[in-house]
């Protein structure tokens, strides 16, 4: 059973999900792609930096060219079955 609105909803985004991102701030933060790669390749190049900084710059540029490292996970029963679905659907 759902509990009544207790005040914390906020009307305008009935799915109560993130409300959408504006275009034009989609676009404008699109525009800033280049410099904000060359700028982490910068603090991954600079002896000077952090070790934190450059693990986290490095981390941040080959997740947005590689893609993040698939994620394993140990399922039981029935469960099984539908994940192998899920996976070949979405191969196919």
């Amino acid at each position: 059973m759902r509990k009544a609105n207790s005040g914390s909803f906020k009307p305008g985004n009935p799915g109560g999900g993130r409300p959408a991102i504006p275009l034009d701030v989609v676009e404008l933060a699109r525009q800033a792609t280049r410099p904000a790669i060359e700028r982490l390749a910068q603090i991954v190049d600079d002896p000077e930096a952090p070790p934190a900084a450059v693990v986290r710059a490095a981390e941040v540029l080959l997740n947005r060219g590689w893609g993040t490292a698939p994620q394993e996970i140990k399922v039981k029963g029935e469960m099984v079955h539908h994940v192998k679905r899920i996976i070949l659907q979405e191969e196919g």
